[in-house]
């Protein structure tokens, strides 16, 4: 891949970044969250909603190894530019296609929480039955003020920057096998 030196080192914009979790690793992980949606969903039809842009890889490998009933729906929303976080924006919900029904999120990863926090708002204005979240990554914040619980997590990781699987710089590197994380500054 051309994105990579011959140390699989990844450098963009002064920053570089090295290998962190592998695809395998992530399958495998995926694997393991589908088992435990197909039991917990086993008799409901759940709305599975993504969070665009950066959910579309996770979900697309989740769905393809659940075995219930759904409904697919997206969401666009967005905090970030580069690596600097930004005033949040997020499509409105139409209100009654999600009243009363089992809501599903899937988010690629979850850092300060506030995309997670708008989104949560206003699905339970919507007056939704059941809401759960799976994220495919949960950064370690010190201080986040999440108003919603993360039902479902791939993976833990420390609070630096990541790319791939995804997950992007200014839409660059989402369609990295692997995910990618901002290596120490020197």
């Amino acid at each position: 891949m051309k994105d990579l030196n011959k140390n699989n080192i990844i450098q963009i914009d002064g920053m570089s970044f090295k290998k962190y979790i592998s695809s395998d690793r992530i399958d495998a992980r995926i694997n393991g969250l589908a088992k435990e949606l197909n039991s917990y969903y086993e008799n409901k039809e759940p709305i599975i909603v993504g969070v665009l842009n950066g959910s579309i890889y996770f979900m697309i490998d989740l769905i393809k190894k659940i075995n219930f009933k759904y409904q697919i729906d997206f969401i666009k929303a967005s905090s970030y530019k580069g690596t600097k976080r930004m005033n949040l924006s997020s499509d409105i919900l139409e209100k009654n296609k999600y009243e009363d029904k089992d809501v599903l999120i899937v988010e690629d990863i979850i850092d300060s929480g506030n995309t997670m926090n708008k989104i949560y708002n206003d699905l339970i204005d919507c007056n939704v039955k059941d809401f759960k979240v799976i994220t495919l990554l949960n950064k370690q914040i010190k201080s986040r003020n999440i108003l919603f619980t993360i039902n479902w997590s791939g993976f833990n990781i420390i609070d630096k920057y990541v790319i791939g699987f995804g997950l992007d710089y200014n839409n660059l590197f989402r369609y990295l096998k692997d995910i990618y994380i901002e290596n120490e500054k020197k």
